[in-house]
């Protein structure tokens, strides 16, 4: 699905063996590493890589994820509680050069709408190079429309 052409073009950089040891990641299944713009958008942009194979679109990413949330307002209402919604929603309605901690990609809210948003299966894989915790990973699976057979988002 994705080729070591449009990686080298996005600059990845080089894995080391302690990184893959540390991840517990067969060296055969990563390309890469990649660094998207430390503006407080990485999470969006780190998407936006994935979806578009260019980190700025990733206002398209939170734009799509908006018009989900709007278009499931009571289901994401209930899961999230009326100010919960609210904060969703104004951080997917930021489109401020440099976004604070507030409007950051979160872990478990935003890849459920995103896979929601794309109708696709997203994998989020979450990292410690800390030996003493674990590393974990998430799957979020659309749930208002049928998956149908499209790449996985692994962020």
């Amino acid at each position: 699905m994705y080729n070591a052409q449009m990686f080298r073009r996005l600059g990845l950089t080089a894995t080391t063996p302690n990184i893959l040891t540390s991840c517990q990641l067969n060296a055969d299944n990563v390309l890469g590493l990649y660094n998207p713009k430390g503006d407080g958008h990485c999470g969006w942009r780190a998407s936006s890589v994935l979806l578009y194979n260019n980190e700025e679109h990733y206002n398209i990413v939170k734009e799509l994820m908006r018009h989900t949330l709007l278009a499931h307002k009571e289901h994401y209402e209930h899961i999230f509680r009326k100010d919960g919604y609210k904060e969703k929603l104004a951080t997917f309605s930021h489109t401020g050069r440099i976004a604070g901690q507030r409007f950051w990609f979160d872990a478990l809210d935003c890849p459920r709408l995103l896979a929601e948003a794309y109708n696709r299966p997203v994998i989020l894989y979450m990292v410690s190079y800390d030996p003493n915790i674990k590393n974990k990973s998430f799957t979020f699976l659309p749930i208002f429309s049928e998956c149908q057979q499209w790449g996985i988002i692994i962020n």
